[in-house]
């Protein structure tokens, strides 16, 4: 009996910790109430690694925005974010 408990409870552990892990960041910045002057498109990959396809700030638009949040950093407190966007190349896009 004691083992069938410890199992289902890890189950239900592992379905969590998956749950947070592959988290679609369309399901969640979907649900965000951003600023209006803010506007995103195109939204793929988990909470964690994604993209989206362009990002309107201001009327400015910013495309292929790239983020990559470190896991590491969340567990001592800190959040550290890998931010990527628009085409370096495009003298006429915005860039960083």
């Amino acid at each position: 009996m004691k083992s069938t408990v410890a199992w289902v409870v890890g189950a239900i552990l592992a379905f969590f910790v998956l749950l947070v892990i592959y988290l679609p960041a369309n399901q969640v910045i979907g649900r965000l109430q951003l600023p209006s002057n803010i506007t995103i498109y195109g939204i793929s990959g988990t909470l964690w690694q994604g993209k989206a396809q362009q990002v309107d700030i201001n009327g400015l638009p910013v495309a292929n925005l790239q983020w990559q949040v470190k896991p590491l950093a969340l567990l001592m407190g800190r959040l550290s974010l890998v931010v990527k966007g628009g085409n370096i190349r495009d003298p006429q896009a915005i860039s960083f």
